[in-house]
């Protein structure tokens, strides 16, 4: 069977996890995926470029980084993310075809595997909110912790490794079930720049599931074309 080798930049850590979820439960063999972390929006450009360049070691090229309900703030990252890809592109309709976006963040991804998108909907960005939202889900992430001196701390949620490790391992282990995000997913508005919540990472987590060769190869057409 011929391989379809697909490089995703994604944002941070965050989406890092998420993928690997993504790898090991809704990606079919006829995929490679290659995950990168950008380690912060403003290496999103050069990472995707920097792929780009490597000629025909993939297929496709895409990436994924958050809106934070930011979409009109002209120096908010996402748009900086835009900027900094409209400068290798020139063309706002392969920026759409190449970004995927979560409005406000991954998080609420997560949360969809475990409840319906009514119940866990997120509509801001504070950690204090969506701590609530994941100690509910995660309880080990409400337990006091302590930090490298030994002092103990209350950890609420701030995506730190040692969090995204406890909701990676309860997806890919069924303690809460990928299929119930992709099911969930469909309440999503897809219209990220204008909606809240929202993301248009569904069409892609389908065609990652079904084998869809095809989705990867209209975005690379459009790439190519804009190169």
């Amino acid at each position: 069977m011929e391989k379809c080798y697909v490089k995703i930049v994604v944002e941070g850590d965050e989406e890092t996890a998420f993928f690997n979820v993504v790898k090991q439960l809704g990606t079919n063999e006829i995929f490679v995926l290659e995950i990168e972390d950008a380690r912060g929006h403003g290496n999103i450009a050069d990472l995707f470029l920097s792929a780009l360049r490597e000629g025909e070691l993939y297929d496709c090229v895409i990436c994924v980084f958050d809106v934070d309900d930011k979409a009109k703030q002209r120096d908010s990252p996402y748009n900086m993310v835009r900027k900094q890809l409209m400068s290798i592109f020139q063309d706002s309709i392969v920026i759409d075809a190449i970004s995927f976006c979560t409005n406000p963040n991954i998080l609420q991804y997560f949360l969809l595997s475990a409840d319906s998108l009514p119940n866990v909907a997120l509509k801001t960005t504070s950690k204090s909110t969506n701590s609530n939202l994941v100690r509910k889900y995660w309880p080990k992430i409400a337990l006091e912790k302590t930090d490298e001196f030994g002092r103990k701390i209350k950890s609420g949620y701030i995506a730190s490794r040692w969090q995204l490790e406890e909701i990676e391992y309860s997806i890919i282990n069924n303690v809460y079930s990928y299929d119930n995000l992709l099911k969930n997913a469909v309440c999503l508005s897809l219209d990220y720049k204008n909606d809240l919540p929202a993301g248009n990472l569904l069409p892609l987590l389908i065609a990652l599931k079904n084998g869809d060769v095809n989705y990867f190869k209209r975005i690379r057409e459009l790439i190519d074309g804009a190169c």
